[in-house]
């Protein structure tokens, strides 16, 4: 398939600045970002034809899922402590500001 990575960035782009948006934590977009585009040169090793859906929705998916599976691992709480728990993150303290 002669898939232009190029083409697709700026639905890397789109979907991790959409994850960025809802995360209530401190991310780094570009981190995420990152994230993204090994899920777009995933996407493009393992797309067939044949499943009816187009490469963009599939891209769409791999990418979104990459990321996530990224903040999963970063993540240090186990998602059922989270649920169980209504677990809140700890606050960060600036050190900056004055105490």
């Amino acid at each position: 398939m002669g898939v232009e990575i190029k083409n697709y960035l700026p639905l890397v782009r789109s979907i991790a600045y959409k994850i960025y948006k809802k995360s209530n934590r401190k991310i780094d977009l570009e981190d995420l970002i990152g994230a993204g585009n090994f899920g777009l040169v995933k996407a493009i090793h393992t797309y067939t034809t044949g499943h009816g859906a187009t490469f963009n929705t599939y891209a769409s998916l791999k990418v979104w899922n990459t990321i996530m599976d990224e903040l999963r691992y970063l993540n240090w709480v186990p998602r059922t402590t989270i649920k169980k728990e209504n677990f809140k993150y700890p606050k960060i303290i600036n050190i900056d500001e004055d105490i």
